[in-house]
């Protein structure tokens, strides 16, 4: 059972399992209003608890980015990504699961993009690109 699972769709599944038909028009209108009333209540609760794994997930990630990238400013970008990413998908994190796990490879994968996108890109530095894109004067 997930996290955004409410009882209105624990009801139907389970009637609709026993029964093995279609429910009466009135008894699906009566569970479609019940999953309607508690889905923000549901939500509000799962997005506490989603909080309150990443906050306590941020110490090991930020060790672990900095064991990656080997710069403490980049890590504190990468777990930053990683919680926006994280949060974004919050619906397809599975309830029970290792959360710890799922992050980090977020964390990794994240990483890793930066990592291939940093190879095409080069260090800009003024004093050598004056040098070399200098032209002698030929008067």
């Amino acid at each position: 059972m997930g996290i955004q699972q409410t009882i209105g769709e624990i009801l139907r599944a389970s009637f609709q399992s026993s029964a093995g038909a279609t429910l009466p028009p009135e008894f699906d209108a009566l569970l479609a209003r019940l999953t309607e009333a508690t889905a923000p209540a549901a939500r509000a609760r799962a997005d506490r608890l989603f909080k309150g794994l990443m906050t306590a997930a941020i110490p090991a990630l930020r060790s672990y980015a900095r064991n990656l990238c080997r710069d403490e400013h980049l890590a504190d970008d990468l777990v930053q990504d990683t919680m926006v990413k994280a949060w974004a998908a919050r619906e397809r994190f599975a309830e029970g699961t290792n959360f710890k796990a799922w992050t980090y490879t977020i964390l990794r994968n994240q990483f890793l993009s930066q990592m291939r996108r940093k190879r095409f890109t080069g260090d800009y530095d003024e004093s050598v690109a004056e040098i070399v894109l200098r032209t002698p004067a030929d008067q």
